[in-house]
């Protein structure tokens, strides 16, 4: 059942939410674990909704929930298709940067454009998926960099080949 690939943190299970916007966030602050007919599913067909990746499961915007089966619109009509992204790391100093900037880039432009705001990390504990969801009204989705750490062999290989120079 859903309750074995669908993870929610014990704050957003404590209260149900009503408001369609707390309920997407509900969702954007959630981990699915993955399953091969998960990964199947999401991945399917000309346009996927999700991907899969270290295990976990995440959605692409605009879609939201644990079988990427919701749309999450734009509260406003947008003349342009677009994304905004970041990347970011676990460490206080990138949190409180994030924060700052997500609420001055609802407050100054995407309040307006209802951009989604798509952003790339290494790997982040739950109270840092929370912190970042609520920093600001933006439509946000969080998306795992798959081997974060790892160096491509042919940037390792090019990189001996300069040290032994």
């Amino acid at each position: 059942g859903a309750e074995e690939i669908y993870w929610l943190p014990p704050a957003l299970t404590d209260a149900v939410p009503q408001d369609p916007r707390a309920i997407m966030r509900h969702h954007a602050a959630s981990v699915v674990k993955e399953t091969p007919a998960l990964r199947y599913q999401l991945q399917r067909g000309s346009k996927p909704r999700g991907r899969c990746a270290e295990g976990f499961c995440e959605c692409l915007p605009p879609f939201r929930g644990p079988l990427c089966e919701l749309e999450d619109p734009p509260r406003v009509p947008q003349e342009r298709k677009g994304v905004i992204h970041y990347i970011t790391a676990e460490t206080e100093r990138d949190m409180l940067d994030l924060e700052r900037s997500l609420k001055t880039l609802w407050l100054r432009f995407n309040r307006r454009s209802d951009y989604p705001v798509v952003i790339f990390h290494e790997g982040l504990s739950q109270k840092a998926r929370s912190r970042i969801i609520h920093a600001s009204e933006n439509r946000i989705w969080l998306a795992l960099v798959p081997r974060f750490v790892e160096v491509p062999p042919e940037w390792a290989e090019v990189s001996a080949q300069r040290a032994s120079e």
